[in-house]
């Protein structure tokens, strides 16, 4: 049965306020750590519309101060008002506009400094020079290396036409000038954004990865987590958790050994990975217990998917000299609930699993209290 799509004020109210205006406005909103400089939609949306607005906010300034910069104040005035507007638009419509849209703002923002250049006073024209190294710079930032010679090649090329065709003083010389200005500042922009890339991913991967079994962490899960619940919300899709616990494992530890136990770790790790999808979080949250995310996947899916774990798990451990299995509980996201509800009802399960008899499955029955739970297993 198809969901009823959500109303237009909801629409409207879920742009403005997914993430608040202010916090876009102020650059205080998240930047995921996982996430390169050219994928970061919201920083993208954001520095797009700054620079457009302060190029806006220099337009008006020239306006009010008087100077004699341009032939035609209507000109101006056009150019800074389109792009007060475009930088509006990139602050309301946000992680939601295409990369298109930003490639096709960078074209639009070198064909607005050229037309201000062409409209200028004699000799005012090398002043809208300087306005190109914003277009590199963006391009270089947020694009490949194809895209942004583009736009490279076509801000220094109009720029070119534009002092040719106002028979500008020593043009070849400025023309020189600007290509070796803009080619510089493009490859010390892209050095300095492929290092930082580099950098921020290693970190980002050693942050969020569990060195015992080289899953996803709880501080990795965690933002996962977060921004799961996020697109369900926004796209009005199920999302499951299942949370997982080694049964008496401190029995491993003990007989075994730790080292034995961070292989037991690692094994389980493997056949929990084995029982689910490439598109599923599994993590560990910390020593024997074990999380699932399951992007659209309702209860009964997770169930099922819970079940293979379990039995995924009991398989990797046949013939091991100490009887290892694990516990599920699940919980699927319920209208209007946020993660934390969710998670809770997930730990409910797992601790009625266990209560249960332990090696078996608990799921929290949707519109029921935490503790009312379907439960099954051997």
């Amino acid at each position: 049965m198809d969901r009823p799509r959500p109303g237009f004020r909801a629409r409207l109210t879920a742009v403005l306020t997914d993430p608040p205006m202010i916090d876009r406005l102020t650059w205080r909103e998240d930047i995921y750590a996982h996430t390169l400089i050219s994928e970061d939609r919201g920083l993208i949306a954001r520095a797009f519309g700054f620079l457009y607005i302060v190029g806006a906010g220099i337009g008006f300034a020239l306006l009010a101060i008087g100077e004699p910069i341009d032939r035609s104040k209507g000109a101006v005035a056009a150019i800074a008002g389109a792009a007060l507007v475009l930088g509006a638009v990139c602050f309301i419509g946000y992680r939601r506009l295409p990369r298109g849209f930003f490639a096709l703002m960078l074209t639009l923002g070198s064909l607005m400094i050229t037309f201000a250049a062409a409209s200028a006073a004699d000799g005012a024209e090398v002043v809208y020079g300087f306005f190109y190294v914003w277009v590199v710079i963006m391009a270089v930032l947020f694009f490949s290396v194809r895209a942004a010679t583009f736009q490279a090649l076509f801000a220094a090329g109009a720029y070119a036409a534009v002092l040719i065709a106002s028979d500008t003083p020593y043009t070849a010389n400025l023309v020189l000038s600007a290509a070796a200005t803009l080619g510089t500042t493009g490859l010390l922009v892209g050095l300095v954004r492929s290092r930082t890339e580099t950098l921020a991913t290693g970190l980002a991967s050693e942050a969020h990865t569990d060195s015992v079994t080289a899953l996803t962490n709880r501080r990795g899960f965690d933002l996962r987590f977060r921004l799961e619940v996020e697109r369900a919300r926004r796209v009005q899709s199920p999302l499951s958790l299942v949370i997982c616990d080694l049964d008496r494992f401190k029995v491993v530890n003990d007989e075994l050994g730790h080292e034995e136990g961070d292989l037991a770790l690692r094994r389980t790790a493997i056949a929990i990975t084995e029982a689910t999808r490439t598109s599923d979080v599994v993590a560990r949250l910390g020593g024997e217990e074990f999380a699932v995310l399951l992007p659209d996947t309702d209860g009964r899916a997770a169930y099922r998917v819970a079940e293979r774990i379990r039995d995924s798990v009991r398989v990797e451990f046949d013939g091991w000299p100490v009887r290892i299995t694990i516990s599920c509980g699940l919980a699927s996201l319920a209208v209007g609930a946020d993660r934390q509800v969710l998670y809770r009802q997930a730990d409910a399960a797992l601790y009625a699993a266990k209560e249960g008899g332990r090696n078996r499955t608990a799921a929290h029955e949707p519109g029921t209290p935490p503790l009312r739970l379907l439960s099954s297993g051997t």
